[in-house]
């Protein structure tokens, strides 16, 4: 997809929301970044995708993952994570890593479990690959890939499900006038057309998009920020990762916009890992295979 679209000092702060307490740690550079906790048992971080979406929107996971403490992360620059310095020097895929391995040592877990969606996925393999032994545990949700390979065909997988009409919508949204006559809604429908194609069924994913798009917390900053990184190093982990032998399980939809050569790719670096297809479903596993999905991620937690 096209990088340009859309596509932690410790004196605790704690507030309880029902069941869930949101916690902070200080960073290497001092910055205060925040968690939120849910539920008690072995600890589970979850990072979520975009870059730059914070975790509030996948907070229902706790109500199906079961006998976990849950650490939803919000990444630097995402969710309460959001204010803090933000440019290439704080936002760059090696802060990123560091931010995880502060967060480890913050929990005070020898080894991490860490379930990583999309974009989250690929930041999940970037820590195991830069510290093989404190990861006990991968889970892997419609992973991007441990390179950039993938993009080129990604790009062109969506330009291929969008329909006609969906293209004439999604040009419409981006022209200047439209933009200038109502700024939020305009992008509203642009988020709302890029990310349309991402799932199998259309007008199923309609409905869902919409929930998403409205409750979604996005950074527009750090998404770019990263991905002016990700593209100038020239992200690329896959002979790192060759280093880590624990436990990985793949989540994804057979319709995934993210080609099978990503899990091909992942496969032949983590002989170990287990992979999940589910038919008739796109990228957003949640979302498409609700009854299938907690089966599935409490399985890749056993």
């Amino acid at each position: 997809m096209k990088n340009g679209i859309m596509a932690l000092f410790f004196v605790v702060i704690s507030f309880n929301v029902f069941s869930q307490q949101s916690q902070s740690f200080k960073a290497n550079d001092s910055e205060a970044l925040f968690y939120t906790i849910f539920g008690e048992g072995a600890k589970v971080v979850i990072l979520y995708g975009g870059p730059g979406y914070g975790c509030k929107t996948i907070f229902d996971w706790s109500k199906i993952i079961k006998n976990r403490q849950l650490i939803f992360f919000d990444q630097r620059g995402t969710g309460l994570s959001k204010n803090v310095r933000q440019d290439t020097s704080t936002i760059n895929l090696r802060t990123s890593v560091s931010d995880i391995e502060s967060l480890r040592q913050h929990l005070k877990e020898d080894k991490l479990v860490i379930i990583g969606y999309s974009w989250g996925a690929a930041l999940a393999m970037a820590y195991a690959a830069s510290y093989p032994d404190k990861v006990a545990n991968l889970v892997l949700i419609s992973p991007m890939g441990p390179d950039l390979s993938y993009n080129t065909e990604m790009f062109y997988n969506i330009l291929s499900r969008r329909s006609k009409e969906e293209r004439d919508s999604l040009n419409y949204w981006f022209q200047k006038d439209v933009i200038e006559k109502d700024e939020i809604t305009a992008y509203k429908n642009q988020v709302f057309y890029t990310y349309i194609p991402y799932f199998f069924n259309h007008e199923k994913g309609e409905q869902l998009l919409w929930n998403l798009i409205n409750n979604a917390d996005f950074n527009a900053t750090m998404f770019n920020l990263m991905w002016q990184d990700l593209n100038k190093i020239k992200f690329d982990v896959k002979e790192n990762l060759k280093k880590y032998n624990g436990k990985c399980t793949i989540i994804r939809g057979q319709q995934d916009v993210i080609s099978y050569k990503v899990i091909v790719q992942i496969k032949d670096i983590l002989p170990q890992v287990l992979i999940n297809e589910m038919a008739a479903c796109g990228h957003f596993v949640d979302l498409e295979i609700p009854d299938s999905f907690p089966y599935l991620i409490n399985s890749g937690l056993k």
